[in-house]
Parts: C-alpha cells; structure tokens; sequence
C-alpha cells in the first residue's frame, strides 16, 4: 500500500455534498450522512497521499433541467477532474504515473461505470480500489459490488 500512496492517482468519485438527486434523497434520507463517514476516513488519509483529485460534475441533468450541483467542501479544494476521462490522461501523462487508486462513491457503481472510472481505465492503467473508502449504496451489497468491481480492479 505505501507504494501506491507515492506511485498512483487516488480519484474520490462524485464526492458531493449535498446529495444532488433529489430520488436518492427520497430513497435513501441519511445518505448524506453515510457518506459522511467515509469522506471522513479519505480525508484524514489524504495527507499520505503524492496524487489526489476528486471526480464530481458540478452540473447534472435532473427532471429535463440542468442542475448546479457542489463538491463537498472539505475535498473542493483539490483538482477536479469533472468525470472526464480526457482530464485523467491528461493528469496522469503529466505526472508520469500508471496507477489509480479509486475511493469515495458508490462502491459497484459510478467508481466503475463513469466516463473517468475503472471500466475505462482498466485498459490502460494499473486499477485499483480502496474498498474501505468507498461508500456502498444504501440498497446495494458488499458481495455483488466485489464481484463486479474485480472485473475491473484490485480491492485493497
């Protein structure tokens, strides 16, 4: 693990606050404060890391209207690469670097699935997950998202 932490780019996915999809609120009303205490844990480990950026749109498409949205504060100051996959090259072109380290939200799902996530990735890079600075989806389970997270990735 100490490699990585001098060697890799740790990507925090979608670490908004508040919540912007007014559904998963519905759904799932104390996911911000689930949320929470991961971002905790990533933040506290941030100061070991050489390469941190966050992934967070700050607009989304929400009822056919385009929403602003925002990173949760105590990571906003750190480079955003807007889940784009084109900033992610470029960042790691830059610094030389061939690995990644995925953390932050959701586990199974968007660290996977978006544009600047491991399915993309995973072709091009060394991948890997810090399976305990990811939040899991309230609905989702640790088993499932292990199966497919390791298509594309490394659970650490």
């Amino acid at each position: 693990m100490e490699d990585l932490t001098k060697t890799a780019l740790w990507v925090i996915m979608d670490p908004w606050y508040p919540t912007p999809y007014k559904w998963d609120l519905d759904q799932y009303p104390n996911i911000d404060e689930l949320n929470e205490v991961v971002l905790n844990r990533i933040v506290d480990y941030i100061p070991n890391l050489n390469h941190v950026c966050i992934s967070c749109p700050l607009t989304i498409m929400e009822d056919d209207k385009v929403k602003q949205v925002t990173a949760h504060p105590k990571v906003s100051h750190l480079y955003n690469l807007e889940n784009s996959i084109f900033k992610l090259y470029f960042y790691m072109k830059k610094h030389n670097l061939k690995s990644i380290v995925y953390c932050g939200f959701h586990y199974g799902r968007c660290i996977l699935d978006k544009d600047d996530g491991a399915m993309n990735t995973s072709q091009h890079f060394d991948v890997w997950v810090k399976k305990d600075f990811c939040g899991l989806y309230p609905e989702d389970d640790w088993e499932s998202a292990d199966k497919l997270t390791s298509q594309y990735a490394k659970i650490i």
